[in-house]
């Protein structure tokens, strides 16, 4: 990705309601759509996994099943990777990266938002192309499906945009991720969506390492102290 989020190796260890809700709770009960489908000794591409959240939940979650995988996280900033067994890290832009058939399966969270239509589109392809035949493939991301979401969050990005290197240039429709997936080629095999509400003192301000200043400005502008967030999360096959 372009840009950077820069909270480092501390960012899934912050301890705090929203983060716990956004980036462990869900995580183990999203990553269990694709679970049963990963077979043992399976290779798992993990695009734009920074420094391994859900490559770690996804090691725990197939140990406790007996299988032993390999993962392989593919991100622009070699930075934030961290020393994981079994998971390897490769510097490599999502939006080109290409190995064709190599995956038994696949995963990626929280990336779709940065890229444009054209580049969401072009990278779901490369990550069908990377899969064995008949992989799967879970893709999780924000959605927004309603008026309101859709400019708190464009003012939240915009505002949050002044401070840090972060650039999101389009948050799709949860109609608008399922027709790309389809249109990309895969077969959408479940869906699951999660709505809940994120603080903004919580969750922004640890997130994007925000002052108390930058916290009561983002509340003043915004005229909210939280607001409603949804994840979809899409298991596909090739």
């Amino acid at each position: 990705m372009d840009s950077k989020i820069g909270l480092g190796f501390k960012f899934d260890r912050i301890k705090t309601p929203d983060f716990y809700r956004h980036y462990i709770k869900y995580n183990k009960k999203i990553l269990g759509m694709i679970e049963p489908k990963i077979k043992n000794n399976s290779i798992v591409s993990d695009y734009g996994g920074g420094n391994g959240i859900l490559a770690r939940d996804l090691l725990k979650l197939c140990r406790k099943r007996r299988k032993v995988i390999t993962i392989e996280n593919i991100d622009i900033d070699e930075s934030r990777f961290e020393k994981i067994p079994r998971v390897t890290g490769i510097k490599g832009d999502i939006r080109s990266y290409r190995t064709k058939g190599r995956y038994d399966s696949a995963i990626a969270r929280h990336i779709m938002h940065y890229l444009s239509p054209g580049e969401q589109l072009r990278f779901l392809k490369n990550a069908k192309n990377n899969l064995k035949q008949e992989g799967f493939f879970l893709l999780i991301n924000f959605v927004v499906d309603d008026r309101k979401s859709y400019e708190i969050q464009g003012k939240i990005f915009k505002i949050v945009r002044k401070w840090k290197r972060i650039v999101r240039k389009d948050v799709p429709t949860s109609e608008k991720i399922k027709g790309l997936c389809k249109k990309s080629g895969f077969k959408i095999v479940k869906t699951r969506k999660y709505t809940y509400k994120l603080s903004i003192i919580d969750f922004y301000k640890n997130r994007y390492k925000l002052s108390g200043k930058q916290v009561k400005e983002l509340q003043n502008s915004l005229g909210v102290k939280s607001h409603k967030v949804s994840q979809l999360a899409v298991l596909m096959q090739k």
